[in-house]
């Protein structure tokens, strides 16, 4: 409760300073029927550090994440998964997917997270602290129209994960948003 109160309370002081909230950056998505970025992705964990290049498409509801490394398709309330080097990937019926749905998103890491909204010099960072899951912090860069420049997470285990985005658009571009016809996916 006590967390919930912080939140409110932050989110609030927030609006006060700035005339900004993650209400208006909900919106802002809600009203952003498609969004496109090459990704470079950096995995650091105790024993090594990988890079991965890739991209993010949503046309909603639905979406992809691609890299090198993996493959993450949400369509028509399914969800698709593949990592490289596997010989079949997974299947599952999703209600949603979070990716896709950036209000849904802002709400559930409210519920997971201390926030803190602040004011770039162009832009915003939302920082989220006392993670209650696998998650343990992020940190999240926007820029003036809330387009993402960078996500950084840390989980319980040490392991950091860096996403910067390059190359975004809002305008469709016609990318597929389709399962890979040449992988075997089980559910």
């Amino acid at each position: 409760m006590k967390y919930k109160l912080l939140i409110i309370f932050c989110i609030a002081l927030a609006q006060a300073l700035f005339g900004v909230s993650l209400d208006d950056v909900g919106a802002a998505w809600k009203a952003r029927d498609f969004f496109f970025a090459e990704i470079s992705q950096t995995s650091i964990s105790p024993m090594d550090t990988s890079l991965v290049n890739g991209k993010i498409v949503i046309r909603k509801p639905d979406a992809i994440f691609k890299t090198d490394a993996e493959l993450i398709i949400y369509k028509s309330g399914k969800l698709w998964t593949f990592t490289t080097g596997s010989d079949v990937g997974t299947v599952a019926d999703v209600e949603q997917f979070a990716i896709s749905d950036v209000p849904a998103l802002l709400k559930k890491l409210g519920e997971d997270f201390k926030l803190e909204l602040s004011q770039t010099g162009g832009g915003l960072r939302l920082i989220g602290t006392d993670g209650e899951g696998n998650i343990a912090s992020f940190e999240a860069e926007l820029d003036s129209a809330f387009i993402p420049k960078k996500v950084v997470w840390n989980d319980i285990f040490a392991y950091r994960t860096e996403i910067f985005f390059k190359k975004t658009s809002t305008v469709d571009n016609g990318e597929k948003i389709e399962p890979p016809s040449d992988v075997e996916f089980i559910e």
